[in-house]
């Protein structure tokens, strides 16, 4: 399909995007995709739901190009907390599964999982200036946080 100046965004009820500042940068000099292994929990404070499937506490926003950028994270979540990701981070897989062109929902139903169990992650270096570029225009994004 051809692309639209539409993104969608992904996150939940309760995370201030706002409030969450980037993690620190990931190594000097990193320049091609990076794998990062992360341990899902629940945020502090929050329980973990009935169905015992938890996140890591990142959003990711969906480029018109099917890129998946994440936009923001939880400052007490596994993902800011690693220190291996950034805010601008391009999501290429999640468990070994690409992503590209794969609907939020689906790509939250890959990341969130058991309390306590790994997650992997292939993730390019930031690309920011999409995120921003395409921000721009973004009207209609809804939020859950994954």
């Amino acid at each position: 399909p051809p692309p639209t100046s539409e993104s969608r965004t992904a996150s939940s009820p309760g995370f201030n995007p706002q409030q969450s500042p980037a993690s620190p940068a990931p190594p000097t000099g990193a320049k091609g995709p990076r794998t990062v292994v992360l341990t899902r929990r629940p945020l502090p404070g929050m329980n973990v739901p009935p169905d015992g499937m938890v996140g890591v506490g990142f959003i990711f926003e969906t480029l018109p190009s099917g890129e998946q950028i994440i936009s923001s994270m939880a400052p007490t979540g596994s993902a800011a907390g690693s220190g291996q990701m950034m805010v601008g981070d391009e999501l290429i897989s999640v468990d070994g599964c690409p992503v590209q062109h794969f609907a939020p929902p689906d790509i939250i139903g890959l990341v969130k999982g058991p309390n306590g169990s790994t997650l992997t992650l292939v993730l390019n270096p930031t690309q920011l200036w999409k995120f921003n570029n395409n921000n721009t225009n973004d009207k209609k994004s809804g939020r859950r946080l994954w």
